[in-house]
Parts: C-alpha cells; structure tokens; sequence
C-alpha cells in the first residue's frame, strides 16, 4: 500500500471532442488501481464498504466516467437542418475513499503477547520475522507459506500463515494497538490459538483472548480454534499436566483438540502441522496456488430511464422588487440532472430541451399541481432555470 502513502489523488483522463466528418471522440483511458489482496474500499462520505477484494486479480468499478455528449450532427431534423445545439460531456464520478488492508490467511496464529507466534511461523514457513525476548515484539502480521512436503515428503499441499500481535486484555477497546491486530483475524479461515504455560494460568490466558475476540466481532468468537500449549520444554511435566487439567476441567470440549508443542526443538510440530493442513482441507479455503481464476465481479450498469423518478420540492417564496412573488422549487432526479448538466442551459435551443424534458419526465405537471407559474425559479444540478408554463 505504500504508492498510496505518498499519491492521493488519481484521475482518469477525459474522452476527446467530436471531429469533423460526424466522427466521433476517442473515449477517455480506464485508471486502474492496484492493490493487494485483502483490501477494503469504503466511501468515507457515507461510510458504506464500496469494494472487498478477496481474490487474485478480482477488480471492482470504483468510479464511472461520465457519457460522451452528443454533437450537433444528432439534433439534425427534416425542420432544423442546420442545429447549433450539441451536448456536453457528463461530468464523470469523485469520490473520497478509504483503503484499508485486512490479510487473507488460511491459518492465523492467535496468543498473548511472547507466547511464541513469531518463533512458530518462522519455524513452520519461509517467514523471517523478528524474534526478540520481550512484548510486542512483533507490531505488524507477518505471512509466510508453509510448505507440507518440510512434514511428510509426499504431502504436496500448502496454506498461508499469518501471526497476529499480542492479544492483551482491553485489546477490543484498542489497548496494544488492539484494533489493528483484531481486524486481521476476520480475514483467517482457522485460528491456532497459542498459549504459554510459563506465564502460570492457562485457563485465564484462553479466556481472556476469546473475550476480546468476541467484544471486537462476535464472529471472530465462532471461528474454528486449535490449541497449542506451546514451551512445553521450559516447564516440568507435573506443572504443565496441572495447568491442562485446570484447562479442561473449565472448558471439557478442549479434551481432544490440545496439541503440546515446541517451537524451540520442533517437539510434536510435524503431527500439529498434519492436523491443521487436514482442517484447512475440510473448511474448503482459498486456493493460493497460481492458477487463480479471475473472480467475475462484473457489476450491472443500468442507464436512467426516461421514465426515472424526479423528487420535486417547494423551497421558499421571493417577493421582487416589483411587487410580485415568485417561488423557487428544488428538482432532484437522476435523469433531469444528466439532461441540465449536458446541455448548454444559455443557449435558446438549450432552455427548449429542457423544457421538452420537464414535461416528457413529468415534472411540468407535478409543478403545475403544486402551484408552480410561469417565472418561478427552478434548480436543479446547482444550476438556475425559468420555469415556464
């Protein structure tokens, strides 16, 4: 995302004027933006998601140009031979927009800080990160591939691993830089859940990280878990069978899904691999190979109909200096805009297309009923027409 850091505004070119000839304009460029996968592309106008892009090579309409105008060849007829009225092209779409990147992972390991999430992707997959002996020493996911054939030689299968920073309590309410660690977790199709029987509550540690879980999205809290006792090699068997026990003695659904594991030595990693490749298999997760199809997000552009609605409203009354009142009436309607915006509203010809619409549209006659005469003021578009009856 870094190109977005530094460029804010992008802006297709425009199309090109008609010719002579009746030859018409070359069309203006498409822009496209690239982003990595995960992305999410909201309207910071009206706060709505515009865009998720989950896939390899999925694309999204972000923004429309405007139509092409129509030259005067167009308004050619057997009784104006010779028209001076030619449209203008439709201003095309601005929007404001945030891009906020969400990783796509097929595993994402979850804990407490220093619990050992940075020391297992790096042992498990190609991820390198940075590994130190104090909290939050990781401040940003890492993704690595892991490849099964490092576990079982014939097991030609891999999988996306992420590391998620430290869960602390309070990370819900954005403690630890809590939000941005919490939004990643919605992109991961399995959690393996690490815990650090060293720190000498088991049971507390799992609670706590599934309650943030569940108060930042209730859904993260449904997704499917494997647990991992993690350091089983820097504390004595009594001690760690006690920990379990109290682990189990709370949460008994937990009995058969505990794997105890090493990411120092590699103690039991190759069966806790086998098991999470076997879970990522059945969930049916995105493929990352490199036959991605491209996701056919085509969206249905539906041109206005002349027939659209149009929201017609009384503003206020104006007495002019003269004595007389006239009133001013708000029109709002997709095709009415488009009409005012692509006709050259100081031309003769132009006011009469207007008017012609007005009355095709039906808006002469909701005017009408509503009390509108002939010199009241019209707006619509941000622009200022004479209404006439």
């Amino acid at each position: 995302m870094i190109d977005y850091h530094t460029k804010k505004h992008f802006q297709a070119n425009n199309g090109h004027n008609g010719e002579k000839s009746n030859k018409n304009g070359a069309m203006g460029d498409d822009i496209y933006l690239k982003v990595p996968v995960g992305t999410v592309v909201t309207d910071l106008n009206s706060e709505n998601i515009v865009a998720d892009l989950k896939t390899h090579l999925q694309t999204h309409l972000i923004a429309k140009g405007g139509k092409g105008g129509l030259g005067n060849a167009y308004f050619k007829s057997s009784t104006n031979r010779a028209p001076t009225i030619a449209e203008k092209g439709e201003i095309g779409e601005k929007k404001v927009l945030k891009l906020e990147l969400k990783l796509v992972a097929d595993l994402g390991i979850i804990g407490f800080p220093s619990v050992g999430k940075s020391t297992l992707i790096s042992v498990i997959s190609n991820s390198k990160p940075k590994i130190a002996e104090y909290p939050f020493t990781t401040i940003i996911p890492n993704l690595g591939v892991v490849d099964m054939r490092k576990f079982e030689r014939n097991y030609d299968f891999s999988f996306v691993v992420t590391d998620i920073p430290g869960i602390i309590e309070g990370a819900h309410m954005g403690k630890g830089l809590g939000h941005q660690f919490l939004k990643h977790i919605s992109r991961n199709n399995i959690l393996l859940h690490l815990l650090d029987p060293t720190r000498g509550n088991l049971k507390a540690d799992y609670e706590i990280v599934n309650y943030e879980l569940k108060k930042f999205d209730k859904n993260l809290a449904n997704k499917e878990q494997i647990i991992a006792i993690n350091k089983i090699d820097a504390i004595g068997k009594e001690a760690l069978e006690k920990e379990i026990k109290n682990l189990i003695k709370k949460y008994p659904e937990l009995q058969n899904n505990i794997h105890q594991i090493s990411s120092a030595t590699g103690q039991n990693l190759r069966e806790l691999m086998l098991h999470v490749a076997e879970k990522i298999k059945q969930n049916k997760v995105v493929d990352y190979s490199n036959n991605v199809k491209e996701e056919d997000n085509s969206i249905e552009i539906v041109r206005p109909s002349l027939k659209s609605q149009s929201i017609v409203k009384f503003v206020r009354k104006k007495t002019l200096s003269n004595g007389k009142t006239k009133r001013i009436w708000d029109i709002k309607g997709e095709r009415i805009e488009q009409i005012v915006n692509m006709t050259d509203i100081e031309s003769f010809e132009g006011i009469q297309r207007i008017n012609h619409y007005l009355s095709r549209l039906g808006i002469k006659k909701q005017l009408q009923r509503m009390g509108a005469h002939s010199g009241d003021t019209l707006r619509v578009a941000n622009k200022k027409i004479t209404f006439k009856e």
